[in-house]
């Protein structure tokens, strides 16, 4: 009896689970591609933190077949680029499942070490794929963007056009890593908010997401260093790929300066408005230096740790 009880709640969760997730990427990716982008994630990962591992496993499976149903229909969504958009889709879900298994996985580990694993992971899975699929397609596109941005402005000057296409050679080369990085910030930032946003209705969560402490383990820092030892090596697309996953790991030292640099701010005596606009005015001013000084507080920071922990 408790069997059967429990498999019609097991239903009714997947299948409400199922139709909200089903219903809201359908309304998102009518309301516009940009919006769709930044808030893809939020429906899985509320899903995810308020049901358990096979209900949200469930509900993203049927999501997953409802949606692709729901494209066979005429008016629904431009016929052109489904096959492309699915596969977008089934990737979103499985990185968005990964993420939240890996971060209820072990309550001994910090929110660090479990990004650090999910970083290392879907960075070498999302890289692969684009060179092996996507690739030529996106640079191209590219290219085609850097002609016309040059016969619309400056196709006399031969010095701006020189620059401009060593910028779009540039851009081209970690394209992979500048999109990884766009995702990285974007699913982070849906869990926080969903996570917020359910306990202030006082959902209750399944899953357990601490991100009170941010430390980097060993084993990531060596894979870091190996990684930007081995590029020197390396030539043509070998090497691209690697530039890119080095990339996309310099995500977890950049996060963990703004964690160290969080707490240097909520140590200063001032009001939350002057902290706000201390924050705002150093990124208008410094704008990539102070990412690139986030960066280098946590890779220093982890550097001295390691030292500290080997060699006492």
């Amino acid at each position: 009896m408790k069997s059967e009880t429990d498999f019609k709640k097991d239903l009714i969760i997947i299948t409400y689970s199922s139709v909200l997730i089903t219903t809201t990427y359908l309304f998102l990716l009518k309301i516009s591609p940009l919006i769709f982008s930044l808030l893809c994630f939020f429906p899985l990962i509320c899903i995810s933190i308020i049901t358990n591992n096979k209900q949200t496993l469930a509900s993203f499976i049927i999501s997953i077949i409802c949606i692709c149903l729901a494209f066979k229909f005429p008016g629904n969504i431009d016929r052109s680029n489904i096959s492309f958009l699915i596969s977008n889709i089934i990737f979103i879900f499985g990185f968005s499942y990964l993420l939240i298994i890996l971060l209820d996985l072990d309550k001994n580990k910090n929110f660090g070490e479990k990004l650090s694993l999910y970083v290392l992971i879907t960075s070498l899975i999302f890289i692969a794929l684009y060179f092996s699929y996507l690739s030529n397609t996106i640079n191209n596109l590219i290219m085609e963007i850097k002609e016309e941005y040059i016969a619309s402005t400056v196709p006399q000057n031969k010095f701006i056009v020189k620059e401009l296409n060593t910028l779009f050679e540039g851009i081209t080369k970690i394209f992979p890593s500048i999109n990884y990085i766009y995702h990285l910030f974007i699913i982070i930032g849906n869990v926080f908010i969903a996570k917020r946003l359910l306990k202030k209705f006082n959902f209750d969560l399944k899953k357990n997401l601490n991100f009170s402490n941010f430390l980097i383990p060993n084993w990531f820092l060596i894979i870091y260093l190996f990684f930007f030892l081995v590029i020197f090596l390396l030539q043509g697309e070998l090497e691209k790929f690697i530039l890119n996953v080095i990339i996309s790991l310099s995500c977890i030292f950049l996060l963990s300066g703004i964690y160290i640099f969080k707490k240097f701010i909520e140590k200063i005596n001032q009001p939350l408005f002057l902290k706000i606009l201390i924050l705002f005015l150093l990124f208008i001013f410094l704008g990539y230096v102070l990412i690139l000084s986030l960066f280098f507080l946590g890779l220093i920071n982890k550097i001295k740790h390691f030292f500290k922990e080997k060699f006492g």
